[in-house]
């Protein structure tokens, strides 16, 4: 008896560390993780901030421990910044003293131009406190220019290249290649612009899409030539000219343009920099990054009982809640973080930061009410980003008031619903089915084209979704739905465009949205931000990345980009959905 005693009491002692130490090594983990994500710098005196613009610019970021470990082990620096850290580092850099000037690197940029155009007026900003800004690199292509022609000296190295050729729209098309796999795509949709399901159902580009596409491309690129022509005080169709020679391989073409102001090696731009900020010419160039500079100026923070709230809505719009980190929107989440923000007393206006091309119809209607609710209470400006499009620009509409970019692309107002069919597919390697129902139409299923029944009973749905659609951005933006139809039909439009159709209210940044969030709610100064939703603390956001599938990592490593299709329509294949999404895919390059 006594041995069995001492045997339970071995397996449990041994049960219960094999159960500790997993939680041991994820509080160690969860620790190193905190350590590497608060890496910042103080810097000293003579300090230059360095701004790479190939560092991603994202409006909101969840917290990736596994990338941060991975970070820590290869040795390398963190290439990522969210907008507000990157705008409050350029404001706080601008009164820091201990700040010289600001060095541009970098060949390409990593935001968008609609990130681009919120950061311009924080670079400004900073040479307007008597700092000077240079941009400093081997090469430069045109969204780096974006920003980099804010500089008050622009050098490139003399063999170096500066590539500006306008704007491109890639578009990929997959029906040849379902067509070989024996897949049919079963589409309905409402809209003759609804082009999201156009790679499905054609190999090339509708003349309707193609209209759209040159329309927002063209008033895109008058915003990026212009806004490069202003900061370089230069004539617009200059530019054009020199983006339609092509004639890169000699920077004395950019010189003469006067896009940028000297050819010149890193050793003489480091002299530069040693004169500008009063060093020896043998004494070392201390420097610190945007993404882990530091303020040394000790202001003392203000704190207020009024909050505004930044809700960031980011990326494509799906059903129910997330398992885990997510870079997407889950309606169920999105529309409790609303709805929390709505009942805190504390929190005297919302500003919602839409940068999403839509997705799931169902889940953008749950989040539309709670900003309907919302709007009934307290103001909710809403601030477009990159994209504001479809289910972005559903959520978008019930909103008090609406600011975009003239580069933001917003509209797509449709629907539509896409249900393959892999009969041919099954029927090529031999697989064949019979079906048995208890009524008449049966449950539709993906190995049998769509019956009459069941494509008349989703084409109104989809058309039915349409009407809803029109509707609800009718109501919000106090106009007819007879408008919105004519303006809807999944037509993309540029901000710039949208805001003459009544899409939008203004054209302006976050920091704009905030402050007429602010004026809505009567505070004035007398607030502080917070964002939303809050970030886990990194041991808890450890353990759900460690608990999330693997797969679809793997799944990009082996084919690339394909596995987004791959993935599309895995998701559409797992139940009939209807989608307010706009076209897949959109590149401005």
């Amino acid at each position: 008896m006594k041995q069995f005693l001492i045997t339970v009491a071995g397996v449990l002692v041994g049960g219960f560390l094999l159960l500790l130490i997993p939680i041991v090594f994820l509080a160690i983990i969860g620790s190193a993780v905190s350590a590497i994500t608060s890496n910042t710098t103080q810097p000293e005196q003579n300090t230059v901030l360095v701004y790479d613009l190939e560092t991603k610019v994202v409006d909101y970021q969840a917290v990736s421990p596994m990338a941060q470990i991975n970070i820590a082990l290869s040795g390398k620096t963190t290439n990522s910044i969210t907008l507000s850290n990157l705008i409050n580092t350029l404001q706080d850099a601008a009164d820091d003293d201990n700040i010289s000037c600001l060095w541009l690197c970098g060949t390409t940029s990593g935001a968008s131009y609609s990130t681009m155009k919120e950061v311009l007026p924080y670079l400004n900003k900073f040479k307007e406190k008597g700092k000077r800004i240079y941009y400093f690199g081997n090469n430069l292509d045109q969204s780096a220019l974006y920003l980099a022609s804010a500089a008050d000296s622009l050098f490139i190295v003399p063999t170096g290249t500066l590539m500006v050729y306008g704007l491109s729209s890639t578009h990929s098309y997959y029906k040849n290649a379902l067509d070989k796999f024996g897949i049919d795509m079963q589409i309905i949709r409402h809209g003759k612009y609804k082009s999201a399901v156009e790679p499905y159902m054609s190999d090339h580009m509708s003349d309707a899409a193609r209209e759209q596409t040159q329309k927002y491309l063209d008033a895109i690129w008058a915003d990026v030539r212009n806004t490069i022509a202003t900061n370089r005080n230069i004539e617009p169709n200059s530019i054009d000219q020199y983006a339609n020679k092509l004639n890169f391989a000699q920077l004395q073409t950019a010189l003469d343009a006067h896009l940028i102001d000297r050819c010149i090696y890193k050793d003489e731009f480091l002299a530069i920099l040693r004169e500008q900020i009063g060093i020896e010419p043998d004494e070392d160039i201390k420097t610190v990054g945007v993404a882990h500079y530091n303020s040394s100026t000790n202001l003392q923070e203000e704190f207020s009982d009024n909050k505004i709230a930044i809700i960031y809505a980011q990326g494509e719009i799906l059903d129910g809640t997330s398992s885990g980190i997510s870079d997407e929107i889950y309606g169920d989440d999105l529309s409790r973080t609303i709805r929390q923000a709505r009942i805190d007393d504390d929190v005297k206006a919302i500003v919602l930061r839409v940068n999403s091309p839509g997705g799931s119809a169902l889940a953008s209607d749950v989040i539309w009410r709670e900003v309907k609710l919302t709007s009934q209470t307290k103001p909710i400006v809403v601030s477009m980003g990159q994209y504001a499009a479809s289910g972005g620009y559903y959520i978008s509409c019930a909103a008090n008031y609406i600011f975009a970019e003239p580069t933001t692309i917003t509209g797509s107002i449709g629907i539509f619903g896409m249900i393959p069919c892999m009969k041919k597919a099954a029927n090529n390697i031999g697989l064949t089915f019979d079906i048995v129902n208890t009524n008449e139409q049966g449950e539709p299923t993906l190995v049998e084209p769509l019956s009459e029944g069941w494509t008349d009973m989703f084409q109104k749905t989809v058309e039915a979704g349409y009407q809803t659609f029109i509707t609800r951005c009718a109501d919000g933006r106090n106009t007819t739905t007879d408008h919105i139809d004519s303006i809807g039909q999944g037509r993309v439009w540029a901000g710039a465009d949208a805001i003459n159709l009544g899409l939008v209210d203004q054209l302006g940044s976050l920091n704009d949205a905030v402050l007429y969030a602010a004026e809505l709610a009567d505070i004035n100064d007398d607030y502080e931000i917070t964002e939303l939703p809050l970030a886990d603390d990194s041991f808890t956001a450890l353990v759900k990345q460690l608990g999330m599938n693997t797969r679809a990592s793997i799944g990009r490593c082996i084919l690339g980009k394909s596995y987004d299709m791959v993935e599309t329509i895995e998701r559409i294949s797992d139940k009939p959905t209807i989608n307010a999404r706009m076209e897949y895919n959109i590149e401005l390059h």
